[in-house]
């Protein structure tokens, strides 16, 4: 269930985030930027062939519309 960004927590842990792209995103705080940092995939074209990677981008802390925390893969 997503949360208020309000409450969600600048302590270091990754979240599942709404940063306004068409699916949520993996994202922490970043204390020494102040703000968030989070993954987009990406792809090229490299020799002919789709060539996905990942990158970071940063978000003002305005910029989280919702989250929810990761789910607990230990069952």
């Amino acid at each position: 269930m997503w949360r208020l960004p309000e409450i969600a927590p600048k302590t270091g842990e990754m979240i599942l985030a709404d940063m306004g792209w068409p699916w949520p995103c993996l994202v922490c705080w970043n204390k020494s930027r102040n703000e968030w940092v989070y993954v987009t995939q990406q792809i090229s074209f490299v020799d002919g062939q789709d060539d996905p990677y990942f990158e970071n981008e940063y978000g003002k802390s305005s910029e989280l519309k919702r989250w929810m925390p990761l789910p607990d893969l230990d069952t």
